[in-house]
């Protein structure tokens, strides 16, 4: 795990407790991408030369973008983002 990990076979979701501040809603979300392209409900995520892995540019486009909107529309706020830290 470098700053972030979506563990499939268990079911989970990681942040690095050290990762800084203001990239763990992005993380967090970038994982969640991760989980629902592996349950198969977002394909255009996969890789088309192997489908079997995750396009990291996708999925990090697509993370940022929904990352922007839910903050720059006030979705988040910073209680969630202390609790997502302080669950690392």
């Amino acid at each position: 795990m470098l700053f972030g990990f979506m563990d499939a076979e268990e079911g989970t979701l990681s942040i690095h407790k050290d990762t800084d501040d203001t990239w763990r809603l992005y993380l967090l979300i970038h994982e969640i991408l991760h989980a629902l392209s592996y349950m198969g409900h977002l394909q255009f995520l996969k890789r088309t030369d192997l489908p079997h892995y995750d396009d990291e540019a996708k999925v990090d486009a697509t993370a940022s973008l929904l990352t922007e909107v839910l903050m720059r529309n006030g979705f988040i706020n910073t209680e969630v983002l202390d609790q997502l830290k302080n669950k690392a």
